[in-house]
């Protein structure tokens, strides 16, 4: 359990990008209700990538971890087709 293939971890392999987000959303989900443990990684996660004392090695891999570029792309495409609505503020 953890990170060991960060990188792999988002790509587009669905039609339309807003099956990626209700996929991801139901596989997230899923795992927290089969092993709740996984809800305390998440947690453990986030809070590891901000804490001073975190190990060295820790931090590099969680460095490693960018989740919101390749969303960040999804969602710009779901909004080009019209799937994602786009809010302005």
């Amino acid at each position: 359990m953890g990170i060991s293939n960060p990188a792999g971890t988002i790509s587009i392999s669905y039609e339309e990008p807003i099956t990626f987000f209700e996929e991801s959303a139901k596989r997230i989900l899923n795992a927290i209700k089969n092993k709740p443990v996984m809800a305390e990684m998440f947690v453990l996660m986030g809070q590891a990538a901000y804490k001073e004392g975190a190990p060295p090695g820790v931090k590099r891999l969680l460095s490693e971890f960018d989740i919101y570029q390749p969303a960040i792309k999804l969602i710009e495409l779901g909004q080009k087709n019209h799937t994602i609505l786009q809010l302005l503020l």
